[in-house]
């Protein structure tokens, strides 16, 4: 098998959120407890040397690294320039990024109903507010936000969560299983499938394949791509082994074409008898600041003075025998720097009663002839702040 090939897995529904707990029974079919695999990772995506998160989908993808994306940072974004801005968001010194956010085709339309909540708005308007009112009506959670400080600062949310059980739990695929990363290095991980001649014909029919190149072959030396459970609503969750491209999306599209092409007329749905399908339990919770945005100021008309002081996103997954959960929140917090109050031009200068209508003296300063000056600073004395006192 090739290693340079990767598995994508998509699917989105409806979960407990980030703080789910999920319960766990045997299966009549399978006979084995449904426990939940340990958590791999939590923490920081800094913590992390070989997985990176992207805020867009054709974020090109570095070499020998595990590539996130979910969409949670772009709905965030998407209603901070509909809702707040009225227009893109642009940002200095970030055009690559910022031009990738704007031009995605992603939408809440992705999303199934009732499995999101987006909002933005500004602090003295009572966003806070209306996000933690939201979260704890429909999520029943809190939201992990940080806004900027100051009434007119600016704040983007979204939130997204998925589920997609399977309706017979996997084996757990106890003999040990290497996986061969894409620079040829092994490591034993934990797994879940269907053992070679083994398993009920129930079992055998959930997954269906959508693609695969070399299908008469006992080891599929080409590409292919399989849904888990052909059932789940209303979401579903596949897997596909592939040659990666430049991007998730080019990816993603090459062998969504690829699954189109092969209507299921031409491929063989279910899995035969002495089919074997291994997958490798998945489960991390991974928090990600975009340091491309961080920092750096608004340059739309009527926002200069708006900088963005967080660009945040959370992502929790896990796969298993049992089926897929997502849970993933975004946040832009964009505060004020705040009026500048400086007399650094021709102004007006002018004294008079308090209460009183009139003035007593007037100065109109045109120029820095009348201003104080500091003192010129002899070059033969040392400076006050080096010299001795």
């Amino acid at each position: 098998m090739k290693r340079q090939r990767i598995a994508i897995g998509l699917g989105l529904a409806v979960i407990t959120g980030l703080g789910a707990v999920a319960l766990y029974i045997s299966s009549p079919l399978t006979e084995e407890p449904d426990l939940p695999p340990g958590m791999v990772f939590r923490g920081d995506s800094k913590e992390l040397a070989k997985t990176v998160v992207v805020p867009t989908l054709d974020t090109p993808m570095p070499a020998g690294k595990n590539v996130i994306w979910c969409g949670t940072f772009q709905l965030a974004w998407n209603r901070l320039g509909d809702d707040v801005i009225h227009e893109s968001p642009q940002i200095e010194d970030a055009e690559d990024v910022v031009s990738r956010l704007n031009s995605s085709q992603f939408s809440k339309d992705a999303l199934p109903a009732d499995s999101y909540f987006a909002a933005a708005g500004l602090v003295k308007d009572g966003i806070v507010d209306e996000i933690r009112r939201e979260m704890a009506n429909h999520f029943h959670r809190d939201p992990r936000i940080e806004a900027g400080s100051g009434e007119n600062s600016i704040l983007a949310y979204a939130y997204m969560q998925a589920n997609v059980p399977f309706t017979i739990p996997f084996f757990e695929h106890t003999p040990r299983f290497r996986f061969i990363d894409s620079r040829g290095n092994a490591a034993e991980v934990t797994s879940f499938g269907i053992r070679k001649d083994s398993g009920p014909d129930q079992l055998r029919g959930q997954p269906e394949v959508l693609y695969a190149a070399t299908g008469d072959s006992v080891i599929l030396e080409g590409e292919f791509a399989v849904d888990l459970c052909r059932d789940s609503m209303p979401s579903q969750i596949i897997l596909a082994l592939v040659e990666p491209k430049k991007s998730l999306l080019a990816t993603w599209k090459d062998i969504q074409k690829k699954i189109n092409d092969h209507p299921p007329s031409s491929r063989a749905e279910k899995l035969w008898s002495s089919d074997t399908l291994i997958v490798p339990n998945v489960y991390y919770d991974v928090a990600h600041r975009f340091a491309e945005l961080e920092g750096r100021r608004l340059l739309n008309r009527g926002f200069q003075r708006y900088f963005c002081e967080r660009a945040y996103q959370a992502v929790r997954f896990r796969l298993d025998r049992s089926g897929a959960e997502l849970a993933s929140e975004a946040e832009l917090a964009i505060p004020s720097l705040g009026r500048e109050f400086v007399f650094d031009q021709p102004f007006l200068i002018w004294m008079k009663k308090r209460g009183g209508e009139k003035p007593f003296f007037v100065m109109w300063v045109d120029n820095a002839e009348l201003l104080c000056k500091p003192p010129v600073q002899d070059p033969a004395q040392p400076s006050p702040t080096n010299g001795n006192s």
